[in-house]
Formats: structure tokens, C-alpha cells, sequence
């Protein structure tokens, strides 16, 4: 009969025992599911798939999905209807709701109790986690990855628990929901380079909305040249920085390797103290340490790389274009060869000038032959972020071929050549290095770095040049009626700092003070402003500050230098020296040639 229940009374003796178990026929029916979503704020949730099973336990009472009984999806109009069949014996169901993101694990519903139920209505409120990324500058972050794991505690603090979610990104309005389960997460960040931060402690609260809003950690780097222009394409690497086994910062894990892009380059970094490499355009390296990037904080890095702006010039202030320019590391002076790596090379423009890249060190600037020796610059200095401008006098020697009237002589061959010393240190003749034909023009040149050489002229030795570093060493081949003979001129930026010529003149010489050698006398403004002109010299020559030259005896030196023709080498070798170098009343180019001229001069040797 139906809906008869039958007490059925089973006697079960066991150790003497007796147990009476209770059963009920059983009773099944229909029950008609009506399931409507929503999201923490009872918003409609639509399209939302599920699946119904009969709940078990297992032997620690934790609650499973049994058999499946039924399924379906709320659709748009956030609903749906299932019937299913419910036996009394075991009333008790589970709904899972798999959520939006496919990635994500879904929400269990426990204890649906269905006993005599011919009717259930069932609004499901989907706790979610809204996750909000920005940068530390404040921007949204659109497709930034996370993954979202289960949070545990341990002995350390907080640690990952179960994957719960992998590879999920925020959407183009910054954002990403994420439909979980109560409980406590954290979400793992994928930032640049590979690199990792873990935001933990995220609390999800049964059928509420949950709303997390983060900055990341940031880095902006900017490398910029003297001008305070960004440079593209600059390249530099991130290191984690740790120590040496002295305590000094060093590189520990490369983090990445890239450039600036066009000109500054963002990048998403977990906290850290960081080390940076900063490559110029010659794959130099300039190391920062020390770059201390906090959670949620923004880290700006200006970098300017040092510069180095090389002038070419000769002693007469003409441009060098179209040189070769190389750039070497320097050597301690104990390791034996001060050329160190080959760093950079360049030409310099039509205004002589060659630009350099260059980390902070000592370098060795190399001018190629131009038609002689290779020029060495050693010792150049060059600090961080330093824009330096170095300009280069290239010593010379000029062979001039005159006639005792002034003439022109053409066609002089005069051999160079360079010197060592023989066994007791006096020098020799060593390699030709040129031959130079003074042709119909009536000179010649050679550029040659400071040193000492050998003019050889019809096979013999007829002059010790010695050349100094920004000097033209002059040398003219002069042609009299008795012979030759061979001044030699030295010159600095036009001006002549030393004359030696062989022909001899003996003028005697008179105490006459403040005269002005039979010139005319020129306007007093234009003494004056030629007076500034040679202290100005002078104090660039000596010193500023340093001329020491009493009211008296200026005029005399003033007068000099305007209507004597004394250069203001000349006038700073008497100031230092004492008298002899310049005569008060006799013109420069006649007491030059004076006998008295030349022993004052053999005994400053």
C-alpha cells in the first residue's frame, strides 16, 4: 500500500548486545529548483552555468558532491527552473556555480535540505573580489597579469596556498572580478623582467563584494644628454644588488635587459635594492648602485652618461677636420703599458670637433699620424656625468727656406729625425721619420707630438728641435752670402716664446727708460686698451693675481711689448726671470740677433 510504513524490528545479537534499527520505506518525489544569480550587492548576475549533485560526507564530515542530479545556466534573464527527484531518505543537495572567469574554481552552495520539498526557490549571491591595478603614478593598469592563489598561514607569515586562478589580467577599464568562495587569498603579480610581488591577506566575505585597490611598484628610468635631452634607445640592465665578500654592492640576479624606448622607460618591479648597468653607445658600462625601490612607491632615475667634446687645432688655431680620433682606457703607469681597451673612435667635423660617450675613468685620447707619429694624450679625467670640452693643440715643426733678402727658397730637403741616447746619454740620430721639401710655396710641415728630434740638411745635423706639446717648432733654412745658418722659433698660439738664429749682431746697450723705440706714439686709448690686452696675457701665462710688477716699472714693459715688438712670453720670462730677455730701448727683432742676446741665453740653459 502506497505510503505504508512498515516497522520492521531486526534483533542482532552481537557480544551479547541487542540493536533495533529503525527504516522508513522510502518516499520519492518531484521538486522543482528555481535558481536566480547575483552578484555582492544583489546585482543581476547573468549567465551563470551550475550544476546540482546529492551531498555526501566523507569520514571526517567534510561535505562532497555526490551524483549529479542536474544543471543549467541562468542566461540573460539571470534564472532558471530544474526539477529533480528527491528521496526523503537522503534529502540533502550542493549546488556549484562555476563563475564568469573559466579560470577560476567554482562557489559551492552546502546543505540544500529538499525533505518534503515540492518548490525551492534559491537566490545565489556570488561573493567576488574586485581587483584594481595601478602604476605608482596613479594610471590604471589595463592586462596586467595576476595569478590568484589560496592563503595559508606558516611560521614565516603568510604563504601561497592552493592555485586558485592563473594567468588572470585586468580588463581595458583597469579591472578584473573574480567570483570566489569565502575565505582569505592572495594574488601574485606578474611583473616586468619575470619578476614576481605577492599582495596577500585579501579577505573574501560570504555573498559580499570585496574591492582591492593597488598600486605597483615602479621604476622610470631616463637617460638624458648634456643638453637635458632624453635619449632613445639607450640601453641598460637590472640587477638585484647584493654584496661582495668585502661588503661592497655588487651584481646579484640580472632582472632584465632593454632600452629606453623612446626616451623613458617604465617598468613594474616588486620592492628591492636594485643595481643598474647603463650601456653608452660604445657598450661601455656605468654601474649604479643603491637603487632602493619601496612597495607601492615610485623610483625615478635621471641619468645623465659623461661626455667628452674633443677640439682639434695647431698652434695657429686652424681646425683639424676629417682626423682619426681613438679613445683607449688607461693603465696604472706600474702595469707597463698605460694603453689600455680600445673604447670609441670617431672624425672630428669640419669645426674639428669629435664627440665621445664615456664612463667615468682615466683615458688615453689617440690622434692618428698625420704624417708623422701618432699623437698620445694620456691622463684625461673624466668624472660622472661630467660634459668636458677639451681642446688640442697639435705641436709641429715648419721648415722655411729664405734667402739672406727675404726671398723665398724653394725646394729645401730637410730630413727629421727621432733621437737616442747613445751609452753616457747624449743623443743621436735615430729613424727618418720625414722628409719634408719646403717646393715653391717656400715651407713645409710636419705634426709631430712633444719630443725631441734632428733636422738633417745636406747630410748634416743642423739643428736639435725640441717640440713642445701645443707649440710650433719653427725652423727656417736661411741662405747668406757666407752660408747658411738656422734660427729656430718656437711658437704658442702665435705668439714666439724662444728665437735662437745664428747671426750674430752686437748692439751695446743703454739704460734708457720709457721710451718708445722711434715708433710713433700711438692715441692714449689705444695704449691703454693694448696695456689690458697684455695683462690679460700675462695673467693667463703666470697667474692670476700673479704679475707682481711695480707702477714704475709697468710703463716700461707696456712699452715693450706695443712699440718694441717683445712677445707676452717675453715680457712674463723677464717678470719672472729678471732683464736680459727684453732691452728697454732696442726693438725685439734686432736685440734678438745680439751677441749679448746669446750668451744671456747659453747660460739659461
Amino acid at each position: 500500500m502506497k505510503n505504508l510504513k512498515i516497522l520492521t524490528i531486526l534483533l542482532l545479537i552481537s557480544f551479547g548486545c541487542l540493536t533495533m534499527v529503525k527504516t522508513t520505506l522510502a518516499a520519492t518525489f518531484q521538486s522543482t529548483i528555481n535558481i536566480s544569480t547575483r552578484d555582492g550587492n544583489y546585482g543581476a548576475l547573468p549567465n551563470v552555468s551550475f550544476v546540482i549533485y546529492k551531498q555526501k560526507t566523507d569520514i571526517d564530515g567534510r561535505r562532497l558532491p555526490g551524483d549529479q542530479v542536474a544543471s543549467g545556466n541562468t542566461k540573460d534573464k539571470t534564472m532558471a527552473t530544474v526539477k529533480i527527484n528527491v528521496d526523503n531518505r537522503s534529502p540533502m543537495y550542493l549546488a556549484k556555480f562555476y563563475t564568469k572567469n573559466a579560470n577560476v574554481a567554482p562557489i559551492y552552495y552546502y546543505d540544500l535540505d529538499l525533505t518534503n520539498t515540492y518548490t525551492y526557490n534559491f537566490i545565489a549571491r556570488l561573493s567576488s573580489l574586485r581587483i584594481i591595478l595601478q602604476n605608482a603614478e596613479g594610471k590604471i593598469l589595463t592586462n596586467q597579469k595576476f595569478n590568484l592563489y589560496t592563503q595559508k598561514t606558516g611560521l614565516t607569515g603568510t604563504l601561497k596556498g592552493d592555485l586558485y586562478a592563473s594567468n588572470l589580467a585586468t580588463n581595458n577599464q583597469g579591472y578584473s572580478d573574480v567570483y570566489l568562495a569565502e575565505g582569505a587569498y592572495l594574488i601574485e603579480l606578474l611583473l616586468d623582467g619575470g619578476t614576481t610581488f605577492i599582495k596577500d591577506n585579501l579577505k573574501v566575505t560570504k555573498e559580499q563584494k570585496t574591492t582591492l585597490i593597488y598600486p605597483i611598484s615602479e621604476l622610470v628610468i631616463t637617460i638624458k644628454d648634456e643638453k637635458g635631452v632624453a635619449l632613445p634607445k639607450q640601453k641598460f640592465e637590472i640587477y638585484t644588488q647584493t654584496t661582495d665578500n668585502i661588503g661592497q654592492p655588487t651584481f646579484g640576479k640580472k632582472i632584465i635587459a632593454t632600452d629606453t624606448g623612446e626616451g623613458i622607460k617604465k617598468l613594474l618591479l616588486p620592492p628591492n635594492i636594485y643595481g643598474l648597468k647603463i650601456f653608452n653607445v660604445n657598450r661601455q658600462a656605468d654601474s649604479l648602485f643603491g637603487q632602493v625601490l619601496t612597495e607601492s612607491n615610485l623610483l625615478i632615475i635621471n641619468y645623465s652618461p659623461s661626455n667628452l667634446r674633443l677640439i682639434l687645432k695647431d698652434a695657429n688655431r686652424n681646425y683639424f677636420k676629417n682626423k682619426e680620433v681613438a679613445i683607449f682606457t688607461q693603465n696604472c703607469a706600474s702595469c707597463g703599458n698605460f694603453l689600455g681597451a680600445r673604447v670609441a673612435s670617431a672624425k672630428t667635423n669640419n669645426c674639428g670637433e669629435a664627440n665621445f660617450q664615456l664612463t667615468p675613468g682615466i683615458y688615453v685620447i689617440k690622434i692618428a699620424a698625420l704624417g708623422g707619429v701618432d699623437y698620445y694624450f694620456y691622463d684625461q679625467k673624466i668624472a660622472a656625468g661630467e660634459n668636458k670640452i677639451l681642446t688640442e693643440y697639435l705641436s709641429s715643426i715648419r721648415i722655411i727656406g729664405r734667402r739672406g733678402n727675404g726671398d723665398i727658397l724653394k725646394n729645401v730637403l730637410v730630413s727629421i729625425t727621432s733621437q737616442k741616447l747613445d751609452i753616457n746619454q747624449k743623443p743621436l740620430s735615430d729613424k727618418i721619420i720625414a722628409t719634408l721639401n719646403t717646393k715653391d710655396v717656400g715651407f713645409a710641415d710636419l705634426y709631430l707630438p712633444a719630443g725631441n728630434y734632428f733636422a738633417i740638411f745636406n747630410k748634416n745635423i743642423i739643428a736639435n728641435l725640441k717640440v713642445e706639446r701645443a707649440h710650433l717648432t719653427q725652423l727656417t733654412i736661411l741662405e747668406t752670402e757666407k752660408g747658411f745658418s738656422y734660427p729656430v722659433k718656437i711658437v704658442f698660439l702665435g705668439e714666439e716664446t724662444l728665437i735662437k738664429p745664428k747671426i750674430t749682431l752686437t748692439i751695446p746697450r743703454k739704460k734708457i727708460i720709457n721710451n718708445f723705440y722711434s715708433q710713433k706714439r700711438l692715441s692714449l686709448d689705444l695704449e691703454q686698451t693694448l696695456a689690458r690686452q697684455l695683462k690679460e696675457k700675462l695673467e693667463h701665462i703666470l697667474g692670476q693675481g700673479k704679475i707682481g710688477v711695480s707702477s714704475e716699472n709697468w710703463p716700461i714693459l707696456v712699452n715693450a711689448h706695443v712699440y718694441g715688438g717683445y712677445a707676452a712670453t717675453e715680457i712674463a720670462h723677464t717678470i719672472k726671470n729678471g732683464p736680459l730677455v727684453v732691452h728697454p730701448t732696442i726693438p725685439a727683432a734686432v736685440w734678438r740677433g745680439s751677441a749679448d742676446y746669446q750668451k744671456y741665453l747659453a747660460r739659461v740653459k
